[in-house]
């Protein structure tokens, strides 16, 4: 279900941590801003809905998820950024930044062993994004700290270790790096770099309907 023409666009900003795509997703706010002051729009944050930090806060350190409950949470809480944030900007015909969208999501499944025909079924509610970034990892080679809230990558490798019991080299714990280092391999969306910016505002106007002329009505 890819974007309305004439609506407004969505951009995707994908990252192997939470902090890159919180950066990311500002970066290319500010980047549109600068270059067109009227164009509105805003960012779709994750755990919108609460959903993760209720869990974190009920349970407190001892959340331990499969990696399925894990993307069925992630769905549900972008069912809710979709319904209330993403949709209502572009029905009024904004650029809804969403950080991040669904190939962090599917990089995760994938990697996690999950069924790539179940990953896609799951996301099939997801309208296309126009554009698709991904941000480099800043901490490349380095695991993910026990931050769960800093991002669902964070919160899925802290999901998947078993306990405070659990050893470095546990088989959920290695499951969590090589789900989330897939991610950063991951051919899917273009580097978000300084050339991808230019071209930015050069793509989202070339998706633009040409305007009806009379021979057209």
């Amino acid at each position: 279900m890819p974007a309305e023409a004439g609506r407004g666009r969505l951009i995707a900003v994908e990252a192997a941590r939470g902090r890159d795509a919180e950066r990311g997703a500002a970066k290319v706010g500010a980047a549109l801003r600068s270059k067109r002051r009227d164009m509105r729009g805003g960012i779709s944050h994750w755990d919108a809905s609460g959903t993760f930090y209720e869990l974190r806060l009920s349970r407190r350190n001892a959340v331990v998820l499969s990696a399925r409950t894990l993307l069925l949470l992630y769905a549900s809480d972008l069912a809710f950024r979709l319904r209330w944030e993403i949709r209502p900007a572009l029905a009024e015909g904004h650029i809804a930044i969403a950080a991040p969208y669904i190939e962090t999501a599917i990089a995760f499944g994938e990697a996690a062993g999950l069924s790539r025909k179940w990953i896609a079924e799951l996301f099939r509610f997801a309208p296309k994004a126009d554009i698709c970034l991904h941000v480099k990892d800043t901490k490349e080679g380095t695991e993910w700290k026990r931050r769960p809230m800093d991002g669902f990558p964070e919160f899925a490798a802290a999901a998947l270790r078993p306990g405070k019991t659990a050893r470095k080299g546990s088989p959920r714990c290695k499951h969590a790096v090589e789900a989330l280092n897939r991610l950063k391999r991951g051919s899917r969306c273009d580097d978000l770099r300084q050339k991808s910016l230019g071209r930015l505002l050069t793509g989202l106007r070339d998706r633009r309907p040409a305007p009806k002329t009379s021979q057209d009505r």
